[in-house]
């Protein structure tokens, strides 16, 4: 190679031959950790700004790398340019060891070696970034209270004053007057709940970020993630829980959502709320509970409904009593294509009560 140009030229035909095996070439230069958070979608530190959480793995087919800080010079570099920044190799040498592994510079070619795909090694704990995130969100928040925005905004959701009271006593949820919201970079007002893993230790905080209009309603921001969950390791949340109304006896509900759980509570049954509908079918009983009571929501994709039977035959073969309830709408209203929970139906039995 005399130049520059026929350099690019073979660092083009290298990478090329090296699409759809970036995850083991990576292997061989950068270290397992760092390898296991990027593919799996995850941010770590950018190698060249050094600034936290702001490198990630642009595509894996052709394992470009990216810097999202705006000062950083690191944006889009190909596969080869990103082993070598987080190696710290030079990017000749690592495009020449590469090339000689794949039999491209040799006069008679070798047999194409490929690394064998690394063992992703799962994390068990949170990173300091996660950690201090978590920290600052809920250390920056407060106890839900009587008239408060999150009050506000849950009593404009149909639930009962007398339960928010219960709540603002539990104290179980949190009021935040400004939550830093990351797909547009604004700060929200905010609920927020502290969520445990089975084990019963906090992995992450649920945030509710709301708006406040001209007239002082409360509601979600129009976003399509306006109900996030904080960073966590992986599997934290598999099985994760709100204990809503405190730790359980021998008997406990489960739903999805934390405004349909409290819906239960309000018909006065003690309901935690989980993440998803992953959470319902994850679902580990705590020491003690022999019933699962499942509230499962009426989904037209009968998502909520699958969720339920998969959980069921689970905690049943495990030795659990299981009842599984669906929510449907009172005295014969037609629900055709919506969805339907059971904060929809702890609403459709109150307005009819009040006409009656």
């Amino acid at each position: 190679m005399d130049n520059q140009r026929d350099f690019n030229e073979f660092r083009a035909q290298v990478s090329a031959a090296c699409n759809g095996h970036w995850e083991e070439w990576f292997s061989l230069y950068v270290n397992s950790d760092d390898i296991s958070t990027l593919f799996k979608r995850r941010n770590i530190p950018c190698p060249q700004c050094g600034r936290e959480a702001k490198f990630f793995l642009a595509s894996r087919s052709d394992g470009s790398g990216h810097c999202c800080h705006a000062s950083c010079s690191f944006h889009t570099y190909d596969g080869l340019a990103t082993i070598s920044a987080l190696s710290g190799n030079k990017l000749g040498e690592v495009t020449t060891n590469i090339a000689s592994h794949l039999g491209l510079i040799d006069k008679k070619p070798k047999q194409v070696f490929v690394p064998k795909k690394p063992k992703l090694v799962k994390r068990t704990k949170m990173t300091e970034a996660e950690v201090k995130t978590l920290k600052n969100v809920l250390n920056s928040s407060v106890k839900m209270q009587k008239g408060d925005f999150v009050w506000q905004y849950l009593l404009n959701r149909g639930l009962p004053s007398n339960l928010l009271e219960a709540l603002c006593h539990e104290g179980l949820i949190l009021s935040n007057e400004s939550l830093y919201f990351k797909p547009d970079g604004n700060h929200y007002l905010g609920m927020v709940v502290p969520v445990k893993s089975p084990a019963g230790k906090i992995v992450g905080a649920h945030r509710t970020f709301l708006k406040r209009d001209d007239f002082g309603n409360v509601s979600k921001i129009d976003h399509e993630h306006n109900k996030m969950l904080t960073g966590s390791f992986e599997d934290a949340y598999i099985g994760a829980r709100i204990e809503l109304g405190g730790p359980a006896s021998n008997a406990i509900g489960i739903c999805e959502g934390i405004e349909t759980a409290l819906a239960v509570n309000a018909m006065g049954v003690h309901c935690w709320p989980l993440l998803n509908t992953a959470g319902i079918q994850s679902f580990v009983p705590p020491e003690g509970v022999s019933t699962v009571y499942v509230f499962a929501d009426n989904d037209i994709s009968q998502a909520g409904q699958i969720a339920a039977a998969k959980c069921k035959e689970r905690l049943t073969s495990e030795g659990f009593r299981v009842k599984c309830y669906l929510p449907k709408p009172p005295h014969g209203r037609n629900i055709q294509g919506k969805s339907f929970d059971w904060l929809d139906h702890f609403l459709s039995a109150v307005e009819y009560r009040k006409t009656c």
